[in-house]
């Protein structure tokens, strides 16, 4: 933020947090009108605990993988290690649920600069790598699961819609990150920033790693989101067999596309109201209830969200600490 007016940054993160309390409260009324909280107390206190802690197993199975994934983006620009790696995207995630408008990411490229030496403008590059394969595999999800829709109603519109705004957004992010990669871009833009070498030197950054988009590791980061994958959608498909409900592959698939594209709204801290009306827009097409939706939502929030956060902020703590006790030494001396 060096050099920006301190009174429009604090209007601008003020616009986010409104934006997204109002986003996640009419999102959160239009889950929740016409159902009996009795009947979501009900569905939520007979989850099943084994479910539960299968679901929680595999979520930490999807992290574990996303690990390896980011480091595997950034192993050829920022050398970390893989404790490392696991301590800044942990944190990083736990500051996106805590925080409106992702701004966990943009905290990831601090974390990483502040601890390990690392350009924000790379790291934020690999970042953007890491959100495109997220997308191919979400969008590829979400337009296999909308075979599973039999019937051409509202709900399949707002489907159609959530896919084709994904496209676009996925699409734009895509050929961004081709243009970065590619060479004649970069001379040319190099050329332009000339006159301004501390510019031209960060763009020279940035399309370095973009550069990967282009290369063969590219299948082998593909092949690793897939496993990702893989593994979130067994968590989710643990949690909502915990709540009653048993989906085949068509239907994970579409509660895998429809969550995970709806935590690119705007929303509240933990995502409140926009993953309450995903899952329930995505298990009321499927032919389940309302409430088994909003408790599966409850529950992913609480035992899945819940734990990764308490763990990424112990990881956060721990850095923080040993920095501090670092710092506190080398004064004595």
């Amino acid at each position: 933020m060096d050099g920006q007016d301190p009174t429009r940054v604090i209007a601008r993160a003020a616009l986010q947090i409104g934006l997204g309390i109002a986003v996640g409260a009419v999102l959160l009324w239009l889950a929740f009108r016409s159902v009996d909280l009795d009947e979501v107390r009900g569905v939520f206190s007979a989850i099943s605990r084994e479910w539960i802690f299968a679901a929680v197993i595999l979520y930490f199975c999807a992290l574990f993988i996303r690990i390896i994934r980011w480091w595997l983006i950034l192993r050829e620009a920022v050398p970390l290690r893989i404790r490392q790696v696991a301590a800044a995207l942990l944190a990083g995630y736990a500051v996106n649920a805590l925080l409106p408008a992702r701004l966990g990411e943009l905290f990831r490229a601090d974390f990483c600069r502040r601890q390990y030496g690392a350009s924000r403008t790379v790291v934020l590059g690999t970042i953007m790598v890491e959100r495109f394969t997220d997308g191919i595999i979400v969008l590829c999800a979400l337009a296999v699961g909308i075979l599973a829709v039999k019937t051409d109603s509202g709900s399949l519109r707002i489907l159609q819609f959530l896919l084709g705004s994904g496209a676009v957004v996925f699409g734009a992010l895509g050929a961004t990150l081709v243009l970065l990669g590619s060479r004649r871009v970069a001379r040319l833009v190099t050329g332009v920033l000339d006159r301004y070498p501390f510019l031209a030197a960060r763009f020279g950054a940035l399309s370095e790693s973009m550069k990967l988009v282009k290369s063969r590791r590219m299948v082998a980061i593909l092949s690793t989101s897939l496993l990702i994958w893989l593994a979130d959608g067994g968590a989710l498909w643990c949690v909502l067999r915990a709540c009653g409900v048993s989906l085949d592959l068509f239907g994970m698939c579409l509660v895998v596309g429809v969550v995970s594209l709806s935590t690119l709204l705007p929303s509240p801290p933990g995502f409140l109201g926009t993953m309450q009306f995903a899952f329930v827009l995505s298990v009321t097409i499927l032919g389940y209830s309302s409430p088994q939706g909003l408790a599966a939502a409850l529950a992913n929030q609480i035992f899945l969200l819940g734990s990764m956060v308490t763990v990424g902020l112990i990881l956060l703590l721990v850095t923080y600490s040993r920095r501090f006790t670092a710092t506190m030494r080398a004064n004595r001396r």
